[in-house]
């Protein structure tokens, strides 16, 4: 005879998947552990089932703890001995994307780490490039970390922004720096770019290895990306080619993504979400274009952390799309954040406690 139990269960089992999932946003945390414990506090207060935490998750100091915290070891040593022991007890799930300010080259080693500690860790996810399902859910996250060239001398995850040598991609390029850090080796760099007939070492400059190797540790080289003698390179070498690639790759179409959240680092250009100190939009047109085509339930910014204050707005509407940022400032105690239902995306709120 069927139990009362096992009857509930089984019925449980057949009901469709809810579409609704209640989330916390933030990002550029930049290894502010005080407000990591306050997203984690947050989350539970108001009932989240799931955390993200869109990129820059170390800190932007070059000593932490005593040490250099610039350093891909040092970056490996922070996100398993400080960020991990604060969001390891979470009751909902924890997901993790990159931003410039994290080494690309660490990501393989954050998958090898959860995936050897599943059974105390499976409820924390690291997502680059590739999606994930909130469990419980219809709500998948697909997210990308890459970033339109900036001043910054790590270039892991700078990229030019669209496929076309247009004036967004070759604006500026003299005040900005397509040239610095970049910690992948060439097999990754023939992934990034997607074409295996282009070697990294091709653009490496040996001069400055020393100056590099002694700020970001040892594995990281300089670089310095072509621009118009090479539009081959700049065409691939974007944010656009590398998430169509990407996409692709996921089996993502305009037609399939009505319950997806992307969670990109770079926000979109001329919105609420990418407005500099200076009052000018600093995002990228790729990931604009891309949201209006692809049309995702959601899409969470980061990396323009005065933006809100700018523009007096943390949501934007592009196309059929609510696009967020938290605009947190990870020198400040409070927590910048974003609490969202995915069944009511335009009630989003933004806290700062």
């Amino acid at each position: 005879m069927l139990t009362s139990q096992f009857v509930a269960l089984f019925i449980s089992y057949l009901k469709p998947k809810q579409m609704n999932a209640r989330i916390v946003f933030s990002s550029d945390l930049h290894g502010n552990l005080g407000q990591y414990q306050k997203i984690i506090k947050l989350a539970r207060k108001q009932k989240a089932n799931a955390i993200i935490v869109g990129g820059d998750l170390f800190p932007k100091s070059s000593s932490v703890f005593g040490v250099n915290a610039k350093t891909v070891d040092a970056q490996k040593k922070y996100f398993t001995e400080q960020i991990i022991p604060i969001v390891k007890d979470f009751e909902g799930h924890v997901y993790f994307s990159f931003g410039n300010a994290d080494f690309i080259s660490n990501v393989r080693f954050y998958r090898e780490y959860l995936a050897q500690q599943k059974e105390k860790l499976s409820h924390i996810h690291v997502v680059d490039n590739d999606t994930v399902e909130i469990p419980s859910t219809n709500i998948r996250i697909f997210a990308y970390g890459g970033v339109p060239w900036t001043r910054h001398k790590l270039k892991d995850w700078e990229r030019f922004d669209t496929s076309t040598p247009d004036h967004h991609n070759t604006k500026d390029l003299a005040y900005l720096t397509t040239h610095g850090a970049v910690s992948y080796a060439d097999t990754d760099f023939a992934e990034l770019l997607g074409l295996k007939d282009i070697p990294l070492t091709q653009f490496i400059l040996a001069e400055k290895e020393k100056e590099i190797v002694e700020k970001y540790g040892e594995g990281v080289r300089h670089a310095r990306f072509p621009t118009f003698e090479n539009v081959n390179v700049m065409s691939n070498y974007s944010i656009e080619a590398q998430l169509r690639r990407a996409l692709l790759k996921n089996n993502i179409t305009p037609e399939n993504n009505k319950h997806m959240i992307w969670v990109i680092h770079g926000p979109p250009y001329n919105s609420n979400l990418d407005v500099l100190k200076t009052n000018t939009h600093c995002g990228s047109v790729a990931v604009r274009n891309l949201i209006e085509e692809y049309k995702p339930l959601l899409s969470f910014h980061g990396h323009i952390h005065e933006t809100v204050d700018m523009s007096g707005h943390f949501m934007s509407k592009i196309g059929d799309t609510i696009s967020l940022s938290a605009g947190n400032y990870p020198s400040k105690t409070k927590l910048s954040a974003i609490v969202v239902d995915t069944n009511d995306p335009e009630n989003a709120v933004r806290t700062v406690k």
